[in-house]
């Protein structure tokens, strides 16, 4: 959580001398005055979303979804007039990228359970909402996840290369 802004505003808070607690698993619980819903992908699972209602105050309790189409309105669609300059946004938080460590998080753990490792973590195989032909599943994760994994690593270079290129001009001025 240190890398996010949170992660300093936790730090102010212990810094006043309030009990600041991080919970990765939604079945664990801790009594608090409040709470701060944080999970770091588009659409919050649902055993995240009942873990924030145990709680007198939930920040973030009802921001279950962070998808670009649903917080702006501000777009621009294949077919528009506009000819102006964009930023392009992906739909998914991070583009996508939590969601994909998370797909090959499940693919690896079911791959473990049927190849008798042991695992027996029912989340990280598969939510139950999520369950569908296993078999497709794991054909449609390991065809895509690869090349997103590719396509996210040159947007990440390229998106690198554009600040080098911003810091350099705002420099030389």
């Amino acid at each position: 959580m240190r890398h996010y802004v949170l992660g300093h505003v936790a730090a102010v808070w212990a810094a006043a001398g309030h009990e600041v607690v991080t919970l990765d698993d939604p079945a664990r619980h801790r009594d608090a005055d409040v709470a701060v819903l944080h999970v770091d992908l588009t659409y919050v699972p649902a055993p995240w979303r009942t873990w924030a209602t145990r709680f007198p105050y939930t920040i973030n309790g009802k921001a279950v979804d962070a998808a670009k189409s649903l917080t702006s309105r501000l777009r621009v669609d294949r077919g528009d007039a506009w000819d102006g300059p964009v930023i392009v946004k992906t739909d998914l938080n991070y583009g996508g990228v939590p969601e994909q460590q998370l797909a090959r998080a499940r693919r690896l753990a079911v791959e473990a359970y049927i190849g008798g490792a042991g695992v027996t973590d029912s989340a990280a195989l598969l939510d139950t909402a999520e369950a569908g032909d296993l078999t497709y599943r794991l054909q449609l994760l390991e065809a895509h996840t690869e090349n997103l994994l590719l396509s996210s690593g040159a947007v990440i270079d390229l998106r690198e290369s554009v600040s080098d290129t911003a810091l350099a001009l705002a420099a030389e001025q």
